[in-house]
């Protein structure tokens, strides 16, 4: 058998890069315990908080039940955090998460099928209660070739969730995928 025939692959439609705020612990670590990708605005500062806010986002099920109380708590006129609406709305099945962990490892996932976004309330107090589900999470143990690259990446402190543009990144990735 020759080497292409392998492994399958589809080539990924996006790459995209999570930064995680260690801030609020490791959630790095959450994601890989938990088989998901995880980002923040999850109304934590209301935790403790007995308001007709904080009530609303104890109820929260759906991505409408979260749109609103985003919009009253965070003061956005038409739609949420810009990282949160990826998560929800942009990532298909085909594309692939990049992740680093706190100890500087870096991971990626290939999301197989995409699965219903969900706010998971338990989550909260580390910041990572927006979730998408069932993400199978790969250690990437041959970085080096494109390791200035990646952490670039890291260090931009732009949006928590965001697309990944770079050609090199995008070879690495598919070679990546034939190796797993």
């Amino acid at each position: 058998m020759r080497a292409c025939e392998a492994k399958t692959f589809i080539e990924p439609a996006n790459i995209w890069r999570i930064l995680l705020n260690p801030a609020f612990g490791d959630i790095s670590q959450y994601c890989l315990d938990n088989n998901v990708a995880a980002v923040g605005w999850s109304f934590s500062e209301l935790l403790n908080d007995d308001s007709e806010l904080a009530l609303s986002v104890r109820k929260i099920t759906t991505w409408e039940d979260y749109t609103a109380c985003s919009k009253a708590c965070y003061k956005y006129v038409n739609s949420v955090d810009s990282s949160v609406e990826r998560l929800h709305n942009q990532v298909n099945t085909g594309d692939i998460i990049f992740m680093r962990s706190h100890d500087d490892r870096y991971y990626f996932a290939r999301v197989t099928n995409k699965t219903k976004w969900q706010f998971n309330h338990d989550a909260r107090n580390i910041d990572a209660a927006n979730q998408l589900t069932n993400i199978d999470w790969q250690e990437i143990k041959h970085v080096r070739p494109i390791l200035g690259t990646l952490e670039n990446q890291f260090k931009f402190l732009g949006p928590t969730f965001r697309r990944i543009w770079k050609p090199e990144i995008w070879e690495f990735i598919l070679k990546t995928l034939r190796e797993y």
